[in-house]
C-alpha cells in the first residue's frame, strides 16, 4: 500500500488483514501526522518515497519491496471483513502464480446521503502474482499491465473491498480533488488524452459536483470508448448520475433507453427509471417501476445473485424509500407506512426511516399508540440509544406527548442538546426551564445555530428581547433571523415590515406553527401578510400534512391573483388526486405561465392527464418551443 497523512483510517485497515497476511509493505510518500507510528505497529516494512504527482511511481516503489508469492494492494480508507480476506487467502492457496492472470474483486464505495446512490460497487483489479513481470502506469486512476507488453486475463473473484474515502469529509480533510485534478491537469497538457482518461476526469468532476464540466469528458469517453472495457459502464453509470444531478431526466431517460437495454431488469437500473418517472410527475408509472425494482431485488437475493448493477442502495433500499415517500405525498398512509416497515425490518437502523415513521404516524395516531407500535417494530424501550434517538426525533417533529414518554426514559437530559432541551422546552410551553437551560449555557457563549435559533423563537413567543444580545451576533447562518427578532420585539418598530425578512418570517412562522404556538403565529400572521410569505407558508403546511390551513391561505392566495408557480402546481397535484382533472389541468397552465421557462414536469403532467387532443397538440407546441431538444425523446412522443 501507499499512504500519506492516514492516522484516521489506517489502523482500521492493517487490523482488517493483519493475520491473513504474509507481509505487508507500507510505502509513506510524506506523511507529517502519526501514520507511520500506526504502521509501525502492524509491520517494519515502511519505506519512504518522495511525491512525483504519479501514483504509479509510487505503486511501483511498494512492488519492489515485496517478498511474497501474491500481491494484494489496498489503499488506507479501505478494509475487508474476515469472510473475504480469509476466503481469498484460501483461494489463492490453490492457485498456481502465472503472468496470464489478473484477479479482480468488489470495491463497495459508501457515500454521503447527499449521494442519492448511497453505496455503489465498482470491479477493480488488485490481485496479481509477485515477480511475473507485473507494473503499474498511468499516473491516475493507475492501472496493471505486463512490462513485456503481453495480455493477460481477468478473473472475477467473489470477494468484497469496503471504501470510505469517498465521503464527502474524508474528501475535503485530505484535498483529494485538489490532488487528482492537478495530476489530470499535467497529463492534459503533456499528452493527447484517451478515451478512458477522458472517462476518469469526468468521473472525477462528477464528484466535485461540476456537472456542466464532466459531461463532455464523459460524452467523449462513451463515444470512442469500448463496450467491452472494463470501466465502460461505470462512465454510463456516471452520465446517468450527472444527468440525475443536473436535473436533464429526459437525457438520463434516454441513455437507459438507448444504450443499457441489456441492465434494464437490475433493480438500480430500474429505481433510476423510478427517480426520473417521479422526477417528472408521472407517479403511477414510477411506482410500478419502484415495486419491480424491489421485487427483483428480493428474487436475487434469495437467489444469491449480484443485487444491483452498481449500487445495492439504489436497489434494496431506496425502492422502498421512495414508494413510503410517494404514498405518503398522495395521503396514502397506509401504504406509506408499510413500506417503511418493510425498510425498518431490512435495517432497523435507518435513522431517516425512523423520522419519517414517526412523522406519518403523528398525523392520525395517539403518542401511547405510536409507542407501542415503534416498541413492537423496533423493541424502542429495550434499547437505550433508540430511546435517546426517538427522543430527539420526537422533539424535532413537535409531538410533545410523544417527546414527553421518551423523555421520561432518558437517563439524564445531558444526552439532548442545548438546541433540543430549548425546543423541548418551547413545546412544553415551560418558560422556566428554558430560562435555566438558557443561563446555564449563556455564560459560554451561545455558538451552537440551532440553539441560537430555538433562543430567536423562545424571545419572539416569551417577547424577551434581552435573550438575543446572549447569542453569538456573527453566525452568518441565523444573522438574518436575530436581525429580525430584534426589529421585531422593539415597540417603536411594530408597524414597519422589511420584505428582506421574508424568507426568515416565513421560517419562523412555521416554525411556531409546529411547535403550537398559536397565540404568538395568529398575532404575527397579520403583520407579514405578503403574497411571498403566504404561498410559502402555505406549501410549507401542505408538505407537512397540515391541509386545512394550507387550503385557507391558498383560497386567500386565489381571492387576490397572488398565487405563485408552486402554489400552482400543488394545487394542480392536490385538484388530480381527488380526480378534478379540469381543475388541475387550469393550475397547471397557470403554473406554466407564471414561469419564463417552466420546468418540462409540467407540460408533462398536463399532457398525461389532459384528454382534448386540441389542447393537448398546444400544450405539446409550447413544450417544444422551452424544451426543443427533450420534446423528441419517445418518451415524450408516448404522452
Amino acid at each position: 500500500m501507499i499512504v500519506k497523512n492516514e492516522e484516521q483510517f489506517l489502523e482500521r485497515c492493517l487490523k482488517s488483514v493483519n493475520q491473513w497476511v504474509d507481509e505487508m509493505i507500507v510505502v509513506d510518500t510524506g506523511s507529517t501526522d502519526r501514520t507511520k507510528d500506526i504502521a509501525r505497529a502492524f509491520t517494519d516494512n515502511i519505506y519512504d518515497f518522495k511525491w512525483i504527482n504519479d501514483f504509479a511511481a509510487a505503486r511501483n516503489e511498494a512492488l519492489k519491496h515485496a517478498s511474497g508469492t501474491w500481491i494484494l494492494i489496498l489503499d488506507a480508507d479501505e478494509y475487508m471483513e474476515e469472510n473475504d480476506i480469509r476466503g481469498l487467502r484460501d483461494f489463492l492457496a490453490g492457485e498456481k502464480p502465472s503472468s496470464k492472470f489478473v484477479y479482480r474483486v468488489t470495491v463497495r464505495n459508501f457515500m454521503d446521503s447527499s449521494n442519492h446512490t448511497g453505496i455503489s460497487e465498482s470491479p477493480i483489479l488488485r490481485i496479481f502474482p509477485n515477480r511475473m513481470g507485473f507494473e503499474y502506469y498511468r499516473p491516475i486512476h493507475e492501472q496493471i499491465r505486463l512490462s513485456s507488453g503481453s495480455s493477460y486475463e481477468i478473473i472475477a473473484l467473489p470477494f468484497q473491498i469496503l471504501h470510505s474515502g469517498y465521503l464527502e469529509h474524508v474528501v475535503a480533510a485530505q484535498n483529494k480533488h485538489d490532488r487528482n485534478m492537478s495530476i489530470f491537469e499535467q497529463m492534459m497538457s503533456r499528452t493527447k488524452l484517451n478515451a478512458y482518461d477522458h472517462s476518469m476526469i469526468g468521473q472525477q468532476l462528477s464528484m466535485m459536483r461540476k456537472s456542466e464540466e464532466a459531461l463532455p469528458h464523459l460524452k467523449i469517453a462513451f463515444e470512442n470508448g469500448s463496450k467491452s472495457s472494463p470501466w465502460y459502464l461505470n462512465n454510463l453509470w456516471t452520465m446517468l448520475d450527472v444527468y440525475l444531478q443536473s436535473q436533464k431526466y429526459i437525457e438520463a431517460w434516454s441513455l437507459i433507453d438507448e444504450h443499457m437495454t441489456e441492465y434494464t431488469d437490475y433493480p438500480d437500473i430500474r429505481c433510476v427509471r423510478g427517480i426520473i418517472l417521479l422526477s417528472l410527475g408521472l407517479r403511477e408509472q414510477a411506482k410500478q417501476e419502484l415495486v419491480l425494482a424491489h421485487r427483483e431485488a428480493e428474487n436475487r437475493a434469495r437467489l444469491n445473485h449480484n443485487i444491483a448493477l452498481v449500487s445495492p442502495n439504489l436497489g434494496m433500499r431506496m425502492p422502498l424509500w421512495l414508494l413510503a415517500v410517494t404514498f405518503e405525498n398522495e395521503n396514502n398512509f397506509q401504504s406509506c407506512i408499510h413500506y417503511l416497515t418493510l425498510l425498518l425490518r431490512a435495517d432497523d437502523q435507518d435513522i431517516e426511516a425512523w423520522v419519517k415513521m414517526v412523522e406519518v404516524l403523528s398525523l392520525n395516531e395517539s403518542a401511547a399508540n405510536i409507542a407501542a407500535f415503534l416498541n413492537r417494530l423496533l423493541h424502542v424501550d429495550a434499547a437505550p440509544q433508540k430511546v435517546i434517538a426517538m427522543a430527539k426525533i420526537s422533539i424535532s417533529l413537535g409531538n410533545q406527548q410523544l417527546a414527553q414518554y421518551y423523555m421520561n426514559r432518558l437517563p439524564s437530559l445531558d444526552v439532548l442538546s442545548l438546541s433540543e432541551q430549548l425546543r423541548y422546552a418551547l413545546l412544553s410551553k415551560n418558560l422556566t426551564v428554558f430560562e435555566q437551560c438558557l443561563m446555564n449555557r449563556a455564560s459560554d457563549g451561545l455558538t451552537d445555530s440551532a440553539a441560537v435559533k430555538m433562543v430567536i423563537l423562545g424571545s419572539i413567543v416569551w417577547s424577551r428581547p434581552e435573550w438575543i444580545e446572549l447569542c453569538n451576533q456573527t453566525l452568518t447562518d441565523e444573522s438574518i433571523g436575530l436581525q429580525f427578532a430584534r426589529n421585531l420585539l422593539q415597540p417603536d418598530r411594530a408597524g414597519q415590515r422589511d420584505p428582506s425578512f421574508d424568507p426568515v418570517a416565513t421560517d419562523l412562522l412555521s416554525q411556531l406553527y409546529f411547535l403550537k404556538a398559536w397565540d404568538t403565529f395568529d398575532s404575527l400572521i397579520d403583520r407579514f401578510s405578503s403574497a411571498a410569505v403566504i404561498n410559502q407558508l402555505a406549501n410549507v403546511f401542505l408538505a407537512k400534512h397540515f391541509v386545512q390551513p394550507a387550503m385557507q391561505y391558498y383560497q386567500h392566495l386565489l381571492d387576490h391573483n397572488e398565487l405563485d408557480a408552486t402554489s400552482c402546481e400543488n394545487l394542480a397535484l392536490l385538484h388530480a388526486m381527488d380526480g378534478k382533472i379540469e381543475e388541475a389541468l387550469e393550475f397547471w397552465e397557470q403554473a406554466i405561465s407564471l414561469r419564463p421557462e417552466a420546468p418540462i414536469r409540467l407540460f408533462i403532467q398536463y399532457c398525461f392527464y389532459c384528454k382534448d387532443s386540441h389542447d393537448k397538440s398546444e400544450m405539446k407546441a409550447r413544450l417544444a418551443e422551452q424544451h426543443p431538444n427533450d420534446a423528441k425523446s419517445a418518451l415524450i412522443q408516448g404522452l
